[in-house]
Formats: C-alpha cells, sequence, structure tokens
C-alpha cells in the first residue's frame, strides 16, 4: 500500500465495468483486450469468479462464487454499441445461455456458490434483475429508445384541468 507495488495481483468480477470506460473515451483496442481477458475466464468456468489471482492463475480461495453480476455484460453493451463487432454479441449469449441453463430456479435465478462446480446457493441478489437483465436485453437489442441520436419529438404536457 505505500510502496505502490501491488500486493493481490488479481482480477475481480467488478473489475468488469473497466472496459465500459474505455469505450466511452475512446479506447476501443484496449478495452477489447480487457474484455478478451473476461471472456477467456467464463469460458473457461461458465461464470467469472469473484477473485481471480494474476500470480496462480487459480481462483482465490473463497472467492469461487458468482452472484450473477452485470459488470461484464454492460460492458460488452458499450463495446457492441461501439463497434458493431457481432463478436460481442456471441459472447453475451454464452452469458446468457450459462445463466439460463446453470442458475435458472423454478422461482427465479440462483447465486452460483462455486464456478467450479456450478453448485447453487438458496439466493438471488437484487442487481440480478435490475442491471444484469437490463444488459442483456440492452446488448441484444436493435432500437431501443437509449439507441436514439438525439432525436426529439414534441412533449405534450396535460393537466387534471385539460391544460
Amino acid at each position: 500500500m505505500f510502496t505502490g507495488m501491488p500486493t493481490q495481483p488479481s482480477v475481480s468480477t467488478l473489475d468488469a465495468f473497466w472496459p465500459s470506460l474505455q469505450v466511452l473515451i475512446g479506447d476501443i483496442k484496449p478495452a477489447a483486450k480487457t474484455l478478451s481477458n473476461f471472456y477467456s475466464l467464463i469460458s473457461h468456468f461458465g461464470f467469472t469468479p469473484e477473485l481471480f489471482s494474476l500470480l496462480t492463475g487459480k481462483i482465490n480461495q473463497g472467492s469461487e462464487i458468482y452472484p450473477l453480476r452485470p459488470e461484464f455484460v454492460e460492458s460488452l453493451v458499450y463495446m457492441y454499441r461501439a463497434t458493431g463487432d457481432q463478436m460481442w454479441r456471441n459472447m453475451g449469449k454464452q452469458v446468457l445461455d450459462a445463466i439460463e441453463i446453470s442458475t435458472r430456479t423454478p422461482c427465479g435465478y440462483a447465486t452460483v456458490s462455486n464456478v467450479v462446480t456450478h453448485q447453487l446457493e438458496d439466493k438471488m441478489e437484487s442487481f440480478f434483475l435490475s442491471e444484469t437483465t437490463k444488459y442483456l436485453y440492452l446488448l441484444f437489442s436493435d432500437d431501443h429508445w437509449l439507441f436514439d441520436k438525439g432525436v426529439t419529438g414534441d412533449i405534450s404536457v396535460t393537466t387534471r384541468w385539460g391544460r
């Protein structure tokens, strides 16, 4: 902490937001590299573990969980919108398929308590519905108003008195 040297060289699933910021400032190539690195974890485990050690190349002990986080899919949305490259949607499709196949339960979707065994936990975080599903929808939506190019329309104001 005091030397500027890494103390725990690892990647967190929360770090997957970073490529979206890179895209927003126009750093497409570094964002693509970061997203591809996260995708390699998804390809290997099916999900991103909470913490993966860059030193050992293994999941940090106690960090095997995947609570259905949105950050990777959020970055895919920005990258797809910036490039139009179908590859980013294909990555999102793999995430969607993994969620549907491995986490769906009769009453919702469950946190993956272990990305190696795909064992589930009896828990669904609220951000899954409020963020992860939203970003999956936006990734596959071609005509959502959020992506309009600044087109405006007339505003109609009505009061309860008719004016």
